[in-house]
């Protein structure tokens, strides 16, 4: 069976989720999950380059699925492109701490510039070498910089235990990963011009108490006439954590049911509202305001600050208007909260 096959069969068969062919020639599935929302599902199928080495390429066909990623980012679906070893074992048996074919691949990168066969090998061989030391995982993710293929990264999902079927890493994956924020350099949508005077600027003021920095503030931020839904205000006080001004998982009853819930502090609710403006016809400038930004005040700044300004910052105002560099950053994290 090709890898294809294999992956399809054990939607089907194994998850016993709904799929329908989108398109055949790409081989582009439409996927339905037990809630009901359909994702868009693609397979990468495996050759094997140079076997008479010790150790063969294992290479993933990239053409089909550039193909079906662009569909989905026409689409915003939820997308996954999925592969999964199906040549003979005796082309990795050098990997002796895992069994590859237990294990689905899911390639997690913007896939524009994908092309030809792609090398991932050194997927396969971070994960051997993983398991040596800490048995064969379940799930895990092989970050950028432990393989040299030319992906961002990809998650390993096993689906088979000593021929043992296993269905809760899957559904959970697809129930949680989400492509989408992968679409948003491709589509060049994001509208940004360089800053390019000083007003455009952080401004970092100091000085002793009661000499007008809050007030400059404000006047400033009222002579650009922008209104209070466009800036946040945060003090920067002795106990104030990084989970405050960025946000964590806090308790919400919801419907009288108890359930964890992302709770943005400030920083994130204005990156977020900057980065929707970045993405729309006309952004706008939006604006964090920090107060008590010192070494001593807080443990969210006191490393970087204590060389950058020897202890004299009190105050800084930042305009957000996000450079598309900084939307790939954060997009990966804010994607739900963009969502919703």
């Amino acid at each position: 069976m090709s890898s294809t096959d294999m992956i399809r069969d054990y939607i089907d068969n194994v998850l016993g989720y709904t799929r329908t062919v989108k398109n055949n020639s790409i081989g582009l599935d439409e996927v339905t999950t037990p809630t009901g929302e359909i994702i868009y599902v693609t397979y990468a199928d495996v050759s094997i380059t140079g076997t008479d080495r010790s150790k063969p390429q294992i290479r993933i066909f990239a053409e089909k699925p550039v193909e079906a990623f662009k569909i989905a980012r026409a689409d915003k679906k939820r997308f996954f492109c999925l592969t999964i070893y199906s040549k003979a074992p005796s082309y990795v048996s050098y990997m002796s701490n895992i069994v590859a074919e237990e294990y689905i691949l899911s390639v997690e990168t913007d896939m524009t510039d994908m092309s030809g066969r792609m090398d991932v090998r050194s997927l396969y061989e971070w994960l051997d070498d993983y398991a040596s030391s800490h048995g064969a995982p379940d799930y895990i993710r092989c970050n950028k910089e432990n393989h040299s293929c030319g992906i961002y990264q990809a998650s390993f999902i096993r689906i088979k235990n000593s021929g043992s079927d296993i269905t809760t890493g899957m559904e959970n994956y697809f129930s949680i990963f989400d492509m989408r924020p992968y679409f948003a350099k491709a589509a060049k949508v994001f509208n940004y011009t360089p800053l390019t005077t000083r007003e455009e600027r952080n401004i970092i003021a100091f000085g002793a108490p009661g000499t007008g920095k809050s007030h400059s503030f404000k006047k400033l931020l009222d002579d650009r006439c922008v209104p209070v839904d466009r800036y946040e205000r945060v003090t920067f006080y002795a106990d104030y954590s990084y989970s405050q001004f960025v946000g964590t998982y806090k308790p919400v009853d919801i419907g009288g049911t108890i359930t964890y819930k992302f709770v943005p502090g400030p920083f994130i609710r204005i990156l977020v509202k900057a980065l929707k403006s970045g993405l729309s016809n006309s952004p706008e400038e939006y604006y964090l305001v920090v107060e008590e930004l010192k070494p001593q005040s807080s443990g969210i700044c006191s490393n970087y600050l204590t060389e950058m300004t020897m202890g004299k910052v009190n105050m800084v105002l930042m305009p957000m208007k996000i450079s598309e560099h900084t939307l790939q950053m954060f997009l990966a994290v804010l994607h739900l909260i963009i969502r919703n």
